[in-house]
Parts: C-alpha cells; structure tokens; sequence
C-alpha cells in the first residue's frame, strides 16, 4: 500500500504557505478550541495507493469572508454558490498539495461542501492545522480512510 508522507509539522508549515499566498493579512496558525455553531466545510478526496480526505472547515461568516477576499467582491452580493466555490477551492488547493506528498499514483475528486457540527479531533493518522484569518477560524484536516465506502467529511 502507498503511503502519505507528510508529518504533521510539515503539514502546518505546508497549510500556513498556502494561507500566507491566499489571504493578506495571512491567517496566524492557533490551535483552535471548540467553537460555537455550525462549520461550512469544503473537502476533496484522495484515491489510488492511499484513500483519504483533506478538509477545509469555517464558519459561516468566515465562508463569506474568504468568498469576499478570493471574488474581491462585497459580502452582501455574495450567495450561496459563491460560499461554496471559495472554500471548495480551498480544499482542492491544500488537497492538490496533501496528494503531492502521496508515494505513487492518486486521484483528487472534484470538492463538495457539506455542513458540519464543530468537534476536536484527536484521532491518530489525522492531521490537523488551525489558524485564524480576520477573526474568522480556519481548519484544514487530512483523515485517511480505506477508499471501500463514502466517508462524511465529519
């Protein structure tokens, strides 16, 4: 089986070099406590040798935030696609650079959003980064999974 070669230090610095080519001012990378409300999260899935999901998660007004800053475009113009292809994107950007760092051959789905209760992951094989951009958390994870069955993105 092929494997992700990616630790988790090298994941943060990966993730806050996107975010710091994205986003003026860059996010500064925090460890993010639970956080109240629902998150919008963008993610992409990896298959071939290794199966996996890379996923970006926010809140809604961080969705409206990044959308507003990627589109340069006012908040209130923006709807509800628009939101969606912001963070979808982000997750096909961090998910294009996770899949660089797979031994052999993988695929990237195309992203799909999906709304998701906060939780804290403390799982082994997860990787985790967190920053906060604007006062908005930012979340990325990389979860694998055995590529059998959908996985949610929670």
């Amino acid at each position: 089986m092929t494997t992700l070669l990616l630790a988790e230090s090298e994941f943060d610095q990966m993730v806050g070099e996107i975010w710091s080519s994205l986003f003026d001012p860059a996010p500064h990378q925090h460890h993010l406590s639970f956080v109240e409300g629902d998150f919008f999260a963008g993610y992409v899935d990896i298959s071939g040798g290794w199966h996996g999901r890379v996923v970006v998660e926010t809140t809604d007004d961080g969705a409206v935030a990044i959308a507003s800053s990627m589109f340069d475009a006012a908040p209130d113009t923006l709807g509800p696609a628009d939101l969606a292809d912001a963070v979808g994107e982000l997750a096909n950007i961090v998910g294009g650079s996770v899949k660089s760092c797979i031994d052999g051959e993988s695929r990237l789905s195309l992203p799909a959003i999906e709304r998701l209760e906060p939780v804290e992951i403390h799982h082994e094989g997860i990787l985790v980064s967190s920053a906060v951009w604007c006062g908005h958390p930012l979340r990325v994870r990389v979860q694998p999974h055995d590529g059998t069955a959908e996985e949610s993105a929670a």
